[in-house]
């Protein structure tokens, strides 16, 4: 007997999904700005979500992770919901510019950032993060 799929995927009593893990991957998305409140209608509780897949999409710009996080506090969440991601998966996007991904250091337990695939490959620059203590998203001149 096969179980049913309500049986084996957990949603609240909200009837909104429980989950640590979002994938939006490859479906031509090209703005983000408003993915706090997608997350929230999808998750009610996004304290959980520790990995976001935004690969493969049309992505140029990352929108500011303060402006984000106020957008879905006022949807009755804490102001930190979405920091506590960990993973971002944001390779074969269109992301051209440091200054984009320089906006991701308020995001304090982010530890794996993919970016190959984008136009910043270009740049001749390493990024770096760390996330030790306090998380650090560093552009280093490369050679």
């Amino acid at each position: 007997m096969i179980p049913s799929i309500n049986s084996v995927i957990k949603k609240d009593i909200d009837g909104k999904w429980i989950s640590q893990t979002l994938k939006l991957n490859n479906n031509q998305i090209e703005d983000i700005s408003t993915l706090p409140i997608v997350v929230y209608e999808l998750l009610g509780d996004t304290s959980n979500l520790t990995w976001l897949d935004l690969s493969c999409n049309n992505i140029p710009s990352i929108p500011n992770v303060n402006c984000s996080l106020f957008l879905l506090s006022i949807l009755a969440q804490s102001f930190s919901s979405l920091k506590r991601l960990k993973i971002i998966y944001m390779h074969g996007n269109k992301i051209a510019t440091f200054q984009e991904v320089i906006k991701l250091r308020q995001l304090p337990k982010l530890t794996k950032l993919t970016l190959h695939g984008n136009p910043i490959e270009k740049e001749k620059v390493i990024l770096y993060v760390s996330s030790q203590r306090q998380p650090v998203i560093t552009v280093v001149p490369f050679f």
